[in-house]
């Protein structure tokens, strides 16, 4: 089975794909090694300058698996009610969580804690490297 190369501090995926066949070992040094030009020293820090309304990391690659699969899934019409789609959503989100290995819970807010509207994507200010380029079309 062949896979493209994940940048494990932006998440971005190169365009080509590779085939270690049975090496295993290969192939997680292989996606351990940092290729991309992101510029970021970490993770976290990717995730400062991003702008995204999380500090965990983690939550790139599951967005992208969510929305990579929830938006094949609608075109392929097999969701044809509101019902539908509200069960899919909360199912797909908690399965690509959990091919992550980590969950999604609902916890109260802390009272300090500001309310936040978002309105569009858009970042407030000009960011360090667009770690979206040369990624998978619906994101």
């Amino acid at each position: 089975m062949s896979v493209a190369r994940t940048c494990p501090i932006c998440f971005r995926r190169e365009n080509k794909r590779y085939n270690f066949g049975s090496e295993h070992a290969a192939e997680k040094a292989f996606h351990k090694e940092k290729w991309c030009d992101c510029t970021y020293e970490s993770a976290q820090e990717m995730m400062l300058d991003q702008d995204m309304g999380f500090e965990d990391p983690t939550w790139i690659p599951i967005a992208k698996e969510f929305l990579y699969e929830y938006h094949n899934s609608l075109n392929s019409g097999l969701i044809t009610n509101k019902e539908e789609q509200v069960r899919f959503f909360l199912k797909l989100l908690k399965s690509c969580a959990n091919s992550s290995r980590k969950s999604i819970e609902l916890i109260p807010i802390k009272e300090n804690e500001k309310w936040e509207y978002i309105l569009d994507g858009k970042t407030e200010r000009k960011l360090k490297c667009d770690i979206f380029t040369n990624d998978n079309p619906y994101i």
